[in-house]
């Protein structure tokens, strides 16, 4: 991948002003401002915040929703990174206005004007709020899954990163394996300590 035109960082419930103070919770000031420095932020907070239930079920309010976010896309994002925050803010939605087979729609159309305009788009999800089925459908989409968990080890407990789908390593290493790495985190960032390769069940 060439370095890309914009790097882009969307959020459905959060303003700029929110995500900035959160990750000062985590981070301090100079990495926040240097870290940020090059993103160009965008909020639908106030279109999310309209779907609430104490606003009525109205079905338009959520077309109109989706609408603004593909608009974004067509006429902001090219050549770009961005950053989705998040799937799982989607999936009240899709229980309340749609179905899976209507996110799966939406989520296939955007794959292929991704690969069309040379966009890669980086989302994370809470897989404990996706049904079995809901997870199908929307990893289907994506060229790339990780999932980070923790594992256990006697008293101890590690975080893990496993690489369940990555195109490119699979081609390589073969599809009836995966690879999962043992990580740290800290103020200094993010540690690999180990490699392991665990057979697909």
């Amino acid at each position: 991948m060439t370095e890309p035109d914009t790097v882009h960082y969307v959020s459905l419930t959060m303003s700029e002003d929110r995500f900035r103070q959160e990750l000062r919770h985590t981070l301090g000031e100079d990495w926040v401002e240097a870290g940020l420095a090059g993103i160009e932020f965008t909020s639908f907070a106030d279109g999310y915040t309209s779907l609430a239930p104490l606003n009525g079920h109205d079905a338009g309010r959520y077309r109109e929703f989706f609408d603004r976010i593909n608009d974004f896309f067509e006429r902001e994002v090219g050549r770009d990174v961005v950053f989705f925050d998040s799937l799982s803010n989607l999936v009240p939605i899709v229980h309340k206005f749609a179905s899976w087979e209507d996110m799966w729609l939406v989520l296939d159309l955007r794959r292929i004007l991704n690969h069309r305009d040379g966009t890669v788009t980086i989302t994370h999800a809470d897989v404990g709020a996706l049904t079995d089925r809901g997870y199908g459908f929307t990893t289907a989409m994506f060229d790339a899954i990780l999932r980070f968990s923790w594992e256990s080890a006697g008293t101890q407990r590690y975080r893990v990163l496993t690489v369940e789908k990555f195109r490119e390593l699979m081609a390589r290493a073969g599809e009836d394996v995966w690879r999962k790495f043992d990580i740290s985190l800290d103020p200094n960032g993010v540690g690999i300590h180990s490699i392991k390769k665990i057979p697909a069940r």
